[in-house]
C-alpha cells in the first residue's frame, strides 16, 4: 500500500512511512524507537511545510510516542518498587556464579 503525497506547487512526491505493528514496536529497543520517532517527526514537519498530507506520519509517530510513554511510566514504577523494597542480591557462591537469588526488604513506601 503505497500512498503518495503531492503538492501542487512543488515537484514533490513521497511515499507514506513504513507502518509497524504495535507488537513489533514493543520489541524495539529504546534507541530504535527514538531514532524512528525523530525521523518521522522531521518528515512530518517537512510535509506540513510544503502543504503535504502528513496524516500517516502523525499516526505512526503517535504509536511510537505512546510506547515511549509506557516505557517511561514503567521505569518510574520500577524505580519506586526498588526504592521501597531495596532489592539486595544474596552472596554468590564462587563455584556457582549463576546464582541469582534476590531478597526483598521493605525500606519505604510507594507514595
Amino acid at each position: 500500500m503505497s500512498k503518495k503525497n503531492k503538492h501542487a506547487n512543488k515537484n514533490f512526491d513521497t511515499e507514506a512511512p513504513d507502518v509497524y505493528n504495535m507488537d513489533d514496536i514493543g520489541y524495539m529497543v529504546d534507541d530504535a524507537i527514538r531514532d524512528r520517532a525523530n525521523h518521522l517527526e522531521n518528515e512530518r514537519n517537512y510535509l506540513l511545510s510544503v502543504g503535504g498530507d502528513a496524516y500517516s506520519y502523525e499516526l505512526e509517530l503517535a504509536y511510537l510516542q505512546r510506547e515511549q510513554q509506557i516505557r517511561l511510566a514503567r521505569g518510574e514504577q520500577h524505580a519506586k518498587f526498588i526504592q521501597r523494597f531495596g532489592a539486595v542480591r544474596n552472596t554468590v557462591d564462587p563455584v556457582d556464579e549463576t546464582a541469582t537469588d534476590i531478597t526483598l526488604e521493605p525500606t519505604g513506601n510507594l507514595n
